[in-house]
C-alpha cells in the first residue's frame, strides 16, 4: 500500500511540474488579448464562499480560444464523516483551456454578450484533516497539499466598456479531493488590456 501511496504523490508532482511548464511557457508570450478578472463566490450546494483572481490569454489571434490560470480560495467547505460534519477552508491553483462565443448578430441586446466554457484542473494548497478530541493519534484527511482535481465553468460577460466586462458564473468540480463534488456561482469584473480583437 505504502508503494502505491508514493507512486501517486511522485504523479502527482509530475503533474504539477507540467502545469507549472506549461503556465510559465504561455505566460512568456506576447500578449494577445490579456484580462484579468476578480471574482466573489458563493456555494451552491453548502454555504462555502470565496473569490478568485484570474488571468487569462487568447492562445493565438483566434480570439475564440484562450487559456488562463487562476488562484481561488473557498471558505466554509463542509466535510461529514461518521455523523459529524465539520467546515474547511481550501485555496487552489487552476489552469484551464477555454472557448469563447461571440454572438453574430445584429439586435442590440445580445451584442454585448460572450459566452464562455473553461475546462482544467486545479492543484489544492491546503491540507484539511479532522482530528478526534478524545483520539489524537486517529485522523481523517479530506485533503492533501497538490491534490488534482477536474473543474469547468460556465460564464456569461456583458461588456461594459471597451476594457470591462461583468461576469456571471458557474463553477463545477465533479470530484474535489474527499469533499464530494462541489460547485458555485459567481459575479465578477474583468479588465482587458494588450490588443484589442475586433469582430
Amino acid at each position: 500500500m505504502a508503494i502505491y501511496s508514493r507512486l501517486f504523490k511522485k504523479l502527482q508532482w509530475q503533474v504539477v511540474a507540467a502545469l507549472a511548464s506549461f503556465f510559465v511557457t504561455f505566460f512568456t508570450l506576447p500578449v494577445n488579448a490579456g484580462e484579468v478578472s476578480a471574482q466573489i463566490h458563493s456555494g451552491t450546494e453548502e454555504n462555502a464562499v470565496g473569490y478568485s483572481f484570474v488571468y487569462s490569454d487568447n492562445i493565438s489571434t483566434k480570439r475564440n480560444f484562450r487559456w488562463g490560470v487562476a488562484y481561488s480560495y473557498l471558505d466554509e467547505m463542509k466535510a461529514e464523516w461518521n455523523g459529524e460534519e465539520t467546515f474547511f477552508n481550501n485555496d487552489t491553483l487552476e489552469l484551464f483551456a477555454a472557448y469563447r462565443h461571440f454572438p453574430q448578430t445584429y439586435n442590440s441586446f445580445w451584442r454585448p454578450f460572450t459566452f464562455e466554457v473553461q475546462a482544467g484542473a486545479s492543484v489544492s494548497l491546503t491540507e484539511n484533516k479532522f482530528i478526534f478530541e478524545n483520539f489524537p493519534d486517529q485522523e481523517i484527511v479530506f485533503s492533501e497539499k497538490n491534490d488534482i482535481n477536474l473543474m469547468a465553468s460556465f460564464i456569461a460577460q456583458y461588456q461594459l466598456s471597451k476594457e470591462t466586462q461583468l461576469q456571471l458564473g458557474y463553477k463545477y468540480y465533479p470530484d474535489f479531493s474527499d469533499f464530494g463534488s462541489q460547485s458555485s456561482v459567481f459575479i465578477g469584473i474583468t479588465y482587458q488590456f494588450g490588443r484589442k480583437l475586433g469582430y
